[in-house]
């Protein structure tokens, strides 16, 4: 070793023995930053974790002369984390970005910086970080007893729509660290995302059990509860319980306000969408419930602008469409939902999600032919989400088999053989009475496709 390079070492021991004393926030100090965060105090949080401190600008500054940046990974974390919750996502990408690049290896700052390139829909700047992820895990440079590194490369594989990989690697994070919650918290989100209601709320009772408290998983319990069975009971319930620990909590106010859209109570949805602006400016979930509020209430102009809103902060946000026409859905309003589902496959071709929902707009219209199209194009692109395995089970196996269609003027009827006689002599003829009534008695002639009936299917349904 040359005399520069035992100075430079000594420097890096020197600065190591610095970063650990004067440099690095005390444990303590950073489980008051936690609880803030916990509790809903975001600038508060920021102000404690953003803030430079002396003695870390002298570290940095002795750092760059021995060429190695100190950089403090868990408090820049906590401190892109309050940024985040409090809309600043410049701020946050550009102290992660600088941190990524000193510190590449470091795997929960690489999936920090993965989840705000999500956020903000920057899918050049993610890629590349997706691609090292996966070669790292490939060259086996990845601790497998680590959750937190496990977490990252699950990150990466669920923003690349990998979703086996991640469900995989989200095992075995959650394997790893048994007492851990992080990596149940995500894995839940990834099963209800695929609409697995069962065993998304057993990965957030597994949380509850460790942390009784713990308002994300409430959250998603909260979510389970909708999208699985819709339960708003039980959602209000477990939404009164995050916000009891977090009152700013964006998932848990964003889920309350649509529970008051779906009950038509404007007041109720305009006042949280209100409280998730007051904290986040840029809130996806206000930005949606805005614009869904807007169309019920007949107001285009409102609606584009709460969707300009959203697609200023994340271009092609096809999960912003997705949202609104599936709320419209429960309002009725098959058509308008079918015009949003479409722009949001427009905003991303590839979104099984959102192509899922203009599959189902579809079939509710009686177009059956685009629907399983759709549908088909939305299996393809994700062959694990429960809802599109049901629906194409039931119009490709389950109908053929067990129904046939018969149609009269204006009604097309998908029934068991049996009831053939029932409907031709009675259903149909009543039902076209009362048609040829209510056109005269409104003056108004239904356009588009027959309307459709399924008759006797019991508990499969749309």
């Amino acid at each position: 070793m040359n005399r520069r390079g035992g100075l430079v070492a000594l420097a890096t021991l020197l600065l190591l023995g610095l970063g650990g004393i004067a440099d690095a926030k005390p444990p303590a100090a950073l489980e008051t930053i936690q609880r803030a965060l916990r509790t809903g105090r975001y600038e508060e949080a920021r102000r404690a974790a953003c803030a430079p401190a002396p003695a870390r600008a002298r570290a940095r500054t002795a750092a760059d002369a021995a060429g190695r940046a100190a950089v403090d990974v868990p408090l820049l974390l906590l401190c892109a984390r309050a940024e985040i919750a409090l809309g600043l996502h410049a701020e946050a990408r550009k102290r992660l970005e600088a941190a990524n690049a000193a510190n590449p290896d470091d795997l929960p700052l690489r999936d920090a910086l993965m989840r705000l390139y999500e956020i903000v829909g920057d899918r050049d700047a993610l890629a590349p970080l997706i691609d090292v992820s996966y070669a790292d895990w490939n060259a086996g440079a990845v601790a497998r007893t680590k959750p937190a590194d496990l977490l990252a490369i699950a990150t990466a594989a669920r923003l690349d729509r990998n979703w086996k990989d991640a469900n995989d690697v989200l095992r075995d994070a959650v394997r790893a660290d048994p007492r851990g919650v992080a990596a149940n918290l995500d894995w839940g989100g990834v099963l209800l995302e695929k609409h697995n209601g069962d065993d998304a709320a057993a990965a957030f009772k597994d949380v509850v059990k460790l942390d009784p408290e713990n308002p994300d998983a409430h959250a998603g319990l909260a979510r389970v509860a909708i999208v699985d069975r819709y339960d708003g009971a039980a959602a209000l319930e477990e939404i009164a319980r995050v916000l009891a620990v977090n009152p700013a909590h964006a998932e848990a106010l964003a889920l309350r306000a649509q529970l008051a859209l779906d009950s038509e109570d404007w007041a109720a949805a305009k006042a949280d969408v209100a409280a998730l602006r007051r904290t986040n400016p840029r809130d996806a979930g206000a930005a949606r419930i805005a614009a869904t509020a807007a169309l019920l209430l007949d107001d285009r102009a409102g609606y584009e602008a709460a969707r300009d809103a959203a697609l200023t902060v994340r271009p092609r946000d096809s999960a912003f469409f997705a949202f609104v026409a599936e709320a419209l859905t429960r309002h009725r309003r098959y058509d308008e939902a079918r015009a949003i589902a479409t722009e949001g496959v427009a905003a991303d071709a590839d979104d099984a999600g959102c192509l899922s929902v203009l599959a189902m707009t579809l079939l509710r219209l009686g177009d059956e032919t685009a629907g399983l199209d759709t549908l088909r194009r939305a299996w393809k692109s994700d062959p694990y989400d429960v809802r599109t395995f049901n629906l194409l089970n039931l119009f490709e196996k389950v109908i053929p088999a067990r129904y046939t269609t018969i149609s009269s003027a204006h009604f097309r009827f998908r029934i068991p053989p049996a009831a053939r006689k029932a409907i031709t002599e009675v259903v149909a003829p009543f039902l076209e009475e009362r048609y040829t009534h209510y056109v005269a008695r409104y003056g108004f002639a239904p356009a588009g496709p027959p309307v459709s009936r399924v008759v006797g299917l019991g508990r499969l349904r749309l």
